[in-house]
């Protein structure tokens, strides 16, 4: 069970980090040919990275006994 959490606990980890390094070299390098839908995928990546932290804290607590 333990496990379940660590794993998901280190993928939201690594998601939030990955959404702030691509939000952060749009902000910095992002000119015309930065794609529309470049945002959308900065907040998709947020949003997946809070399901995990989620679904990691409910492991820990156990609501899926």
């Amino acid at each position: 069970m333990i496990h379940r959490v660590v794993t998901s606990a280190i993928v939201a980890v690594w998601q939030f980090y990955n959404t702030y390094s691509e939000f952060m070299r749009i902000k910095t390098h992002g000119n015309k040919n930065t794609s529309a839908f470049a945002g959308y995928g900065i907040w998709y990546s947020a949003f997946f990275g809070v399901i995990m932290l989620s679904l990691s804290i409910a492991a820990f607590t156990g609501a899926f006994k």
